[in-house]
């Protein structure tokens, strides 16, 4: 049972119900995290208004997703893991490479060098050294690689600290982009 309130979006009114409708459009439903940010609407928001333009930065979709898997496995959340892990699959990734993520592992050296980074993001807190830096530079990634891998890192950690908060349940398949969820 979830411990914060899931908002209806059949039910909420003003800017909620605009944004929980934006929601359904875009996803085709209501994730359980879009309900539970809508308690807040500013936060609901944000957070939309990150994730899209977070697609439109320099890293994949399949690379965002990945690094997605492995920040939930590393934050014990199930449930990004899950919705990622399937929002990967319907960009090509195989099963075994988000296996291999949410173990911080992959087949190429660009992927690898990806999470070993977000590792080193998590372990230290953000206070990556030139090491880690070199690491992500040697495998030829810049610097605006760098700023959205600790974007997506940090944007993943709010999704499961939510999860987490509230214990949310797993949501059902959605029809369309599950992105964060």
């Amino acid at each position: 049972m979830a411990r914060l309130h899931k908002v209806d979006p059949q039910t909420c009114g003003g800017p909620t119900r605009n944004l929980l409708g934006g929601v359904i459009g875009r996803f085709g439903g209501t994730p359980n995290l879009m309900r539970i940010l809508a308690n807040s609407p500013a936060t609901l928001e944000g957070y939309l208004a990150f994730a899209e333009a977070l697609e439109k930065g320099t890293l994949s979709s399949r690379l965002r997703e990945l690094l997605c898997i492995f920040v939930g496995a590393w934050n014990g959340c199930g449930h990004t893991v899950r919705s990622h892990t399937e929002q990967a699959l319907k960009f090509g990734v195989s099963p075994e490479a988000a296996e291999m993520a949410r173990q911080g592992d992959a087949e190429d050296a660009r992927t690898r060098a990806t999470l070993d980074f977000a590792r080193a993001l998590l372990e230290k807190q953000g206070c990556v050294d030139d090491v880690d830096l070199a690491a992500l530079r040697a495998a030829g990634l810049g610097d605006a690689d760098v700023v959205e891998i600790a974007a997506v890192t940090q944007f993943t950690c709010l999704a499961t600290t939510i999860h987490h908060i509230a214990q949310t349940e797993p949501d059902q398949p959605l029809a369309g982009n599950d992105l964060h969820h």
